[in-house]
């Protein structure tokens, strides 16, 4: 089976070894399970090829054209001018119209690009306002929908400022530099679930657009499966001077068993895979103290939402006029944008994720863990994750094939007790997000 070749055994299993009724065979650390299926200890590697092609065509010119274009319109306020050709909001946000429409016309008409307007009184100027939206529609499970957004509007130290130099290069042009760079690759391909790239607009100001957004989609009943915002993805010099070109930071709303935890877990998992040099430091929180982005408005509409940002905060090049091009490093940028390809491309042909484990005490002193299987149970493998109390991201993960029940034995190795989660793969190892995790005491 494909997965079962390309994921390699970790060689460390001790851990599972006690924790499972069944013993290891001494070459090979396969488990033998009640249902005469295989389970295996692994590690996630890259191997698929379609993900590897669309990691590869990420382009580091093709991003700084973004970059500068954007700064090139001497301010994005949201306030801004909407009638200039050359400056403002109003250019910025028919450029990225633009931009998308050319992509869409280059492969086929994939896109499905629209303005999303809205109605708001912004800093006391009541006014009409726009997203920009572009849908990859999905060829198998169109009504199942990822979001994926940066923001467009800039600002300086002044916030009701809508006149002077706000440049934004990297707060946020780095994430709609990022939307459009993924736009760019990922519509050349087709996908079975569908994708939405937004550049939002009023974010500085008090998250308007992302707020009109995701109350619309909730009011249709949009099944949003999960949202991710790329806001300030490009330094590498925080403000303390620290440099750090491997690792982006992924805030996520708590408990650490939300769902918003277990995509931010997801996005660890596949962008590690892809990346196996690069960092996703899990944060337990919402986000920086005192600071927010386009992700809390899809909490508020009770989605599932995370934010991906750069390691460290540098504030001499936030909010201000020297937020230029010169102050980034796109050759970062660009593994942050490869990080949101391999989790995106990934989930865009995934299964569905499994409903909640089921748990029961049986004889012996042993617990079954039993799940139920989709509509296309016979091409679906399940994998297993274990996770301590104390432990942010995974433990360990066990491949268990299309078996849909599991026996423990013991959890001396976790006297504080364990959470059980589970992922669907398909027959071409696109993995899942995983499911709801369970407790085990």
């Amino acid at each position: 089976m494909n997965r079962e070749r390309a994921m390699k055994i970790l060689r460390y299993a001790f851990l599972i070894s006690i924790i499972f009724l069944v013993s290891f065979c001494n070459d090979n650390k396969m488990v033998n399970q009640p249902s005469s299926q295989k389970a295996m200890v692994i590690s996630l590697t890259a191997d698929n090829p379609k993900i590897e092609a669309i990691i590869h065509q990420i382009n580091i010119d093709s991003v700084r054209s973004y970059i500068d274009q954007l700064v090139g319109f001497f301010t994005r306020h949201t306030n801004s001018d909407t009638i200039s050709g050359e400056r403002g909001i109003g250019a910025a946000r028919r450029w990225v119209f633009r931009k998308f429409k050319q992509l869409s016309q280059q492969n086929g008409g994939r896109l499905k690009v629209t303005y999303h307007n809205f109605e708001a009184n912004i800093l006391g100027v009541q006014g009409l306002h726009r997203n920009v939206v572009a849908e990859l529609p999905g060829t198998q499970n169109p009504e199942r929908k990822f979001v994926i957004s940066g923001h467009l509007d800039s600002r300086n130290r002044n916030l009701r400022d809508s006149v002077n130099f706000a440049p934004g290069a990297n707060d946020d042009g780095s994430g709609v530099a990022c939307i459009l760079e993924l736009a760019r690759i990922f519509s050349q391909f087709e996908f079975e679930n569908t994708i939405i790239f937004v550049a939002f607009t009023g974010e500085e100001e008090g998250l308007f657009g992302s707020r009109a957004f995701a109350r619309d989609l909730k009011s249709q009943n949009v099944n949003v499966v999960g949202m991710v915002t790329n806001d300030i993805i490009g330094n590498i010099v925080g403000g303390s001077g620290k440099i750090d070109s491997t690792s982006v930071r992924c805030f996520s709303e708590n408990p650490t068993d939300s769902p918003h935890r277990q995509l931010a877990r997801f996005i660890k998992l596949q962008g590690e895979a892809y990346l196996p040099d690069f960092t996703v430091n899990l944060i337990q929180s919402r986000d920086r103290p005192g600071r927010g982005g386009d992700h809390f408005a899809f909490y508020e509409h009770d989605y599932t939402a995370a934010r991906l940002t750069e390691p460290e905060d540098n504030l001499n090049h936030q909010h201000n006029m020297q937020d230029l091009p010169e102050f980034m490093s796109f050759t970062y940028l660009s593994k942050v944008i490869k990080v949101n390809a391999a989790y995106l491309a990934t989930w865009a042909d995934a299964p569905v994720t499994p409903e909640a484990l089921n748990v029961e005490k049986i004889s012996g002193g042993l617990t079954k863990i039993s799940w139920s299987k989709g509509e296309e149970a016979q091409e679906i493998n399940y994998i297993l994750a274990f996770r301590n109390p104390t432990s942010v991201s995974y433990d360990s993960l066990l491949w268990v094939g299309k078996t849909n029940e599991f026996i423990l034995q013991s959890l001396e190795p976790y006297p504080d007790g364990l959470f059980l989660s589970l992922s669907a793969v398909d027959k071409d190892s696109n993995e899942s997000i995983f499911s709801k995790e369970v407790f085990i005491k």
